[in-house]
């Protein structure tokens, strides 16, 4: 193999790498919702409406506008669903607080 097609697919391999790892920046806060939603929906207690649990979640995660932080916040509830087999309503209240009117802090 020549120098120049070694070279190419050198070249090749790093932008495929870089594409790789510029959708997983992208799209990972997105897929962690998804995954935190999913499964705070299949541990709600039975008979739980599963819509309004996707509605108390991006309410309580739609308030934090910096992306890190909500990726944070989302990655820290995983953390205690993981140890969960299924949430009390009482534990989906305090796991998904009610969202804060904003203006009360400066």
């Amino acid at each position: 193999m020549s120098f120049k097609r070694r070279t190419a697919c050198v070249v090749a391999l790093l932008g495929l790498g870089a594409a790789a790892y510029a959708a997983g920046r992208r799209f990972s806060p997105d897929l962690v919702s998804h995954v935190v939603e999913e499964m705070l929906v299949q541990k709600a207690a039975p008979g739980t409406d599963p819509a309004q649990v996707r509605r108390r979640l991006r309410e309580s995660t739609g308030a934090i506008t910096d992306p890190e932080l909500r990726l944070q916040g989302l990655l820290a509830l995983s953390q205690r669903l993981e140890k969960v087999q299924t949430l009390a309503p009482a534990e989906l209240e305090r796991l998904l607080p009610p969202a804060r009117a904003e203006g009360g802090r400066k």
